[in-house]
């Protein structure tokens, strides 16, 4: 996995980026997306995207998944363990990042992006992450955990998500 220090806050952390990240970055937000928090109201919309997103890899949905009862459980007494950001443009989700924190660790713990996004190639991912990082350094949080790479890479795709992951940290 790869961390990233939040407490060195958001200024700090842009400056350490690749000039290459910055300019993903920037050039998703020249595209007319936006990161937004997703609120209750929206679960029907994130499980539309995570629907989209599996059928289009191939893979089953798991059931129940998400739905009121696993939001309302994962935000009780005062705490909000889990989160949902999401990159929309006009409206429509192009894509989301799952965050679970706990005890000041933020973690990804689910990235999907609509077919629209994956065929115009968008390029979403960037400013998503950057949308993660910059909401955990505003919120006192002290380490983002960029989570689920292979040290050890066995195949193209593994070899690409280890070289997006390392990318800012």
């Amino acid at each position: 996995t790869a961390f990233i220090d939040l407490t060195l806050g958001g200024d700090r952390i842009w400056d350490s980026l690749k000039r290459d990240t910055r300019k993903d970055i920037k050039k998703g937000s020249k595209n007319g997306l936006s990161v937004i928090e997703l609120k209750k109201d929206d679960l029907l919309k994130y499980k539309n995207l995570i629907t989209e997103n599996m059928k289009r890899n191939n893979m089953s949905m798991p059931p129940h998944y998400p739905d009121n009862l696993m939001w309302d459980s994962l935000r009780c007494n005062g705490y909000e363990l889990v989160r949902v950001l999401a990159v929309q443009k006009n409206g429509s989700l192009a894509g989301a990042l799952g965050l679970l924190e706990f005890n000041g660790v933020v973690s990804q713990i689910g990235s999907e992006q609509s077919n629209e996004a994956y065929l115009k190639k968008l390029n979403i991912n960037d400013l998503i992450t950057w949308g993660a990082i910059l909401w955990g350094a505003n919120n006192g949080k002290r380490i983002y955990d960029i989570s689920g790479m292979a040290m050890a890479p066995q195949n193209k795709k593994e070899e690409g998500i280890k070289r997006y992951k390392l990318k800012w940290s």
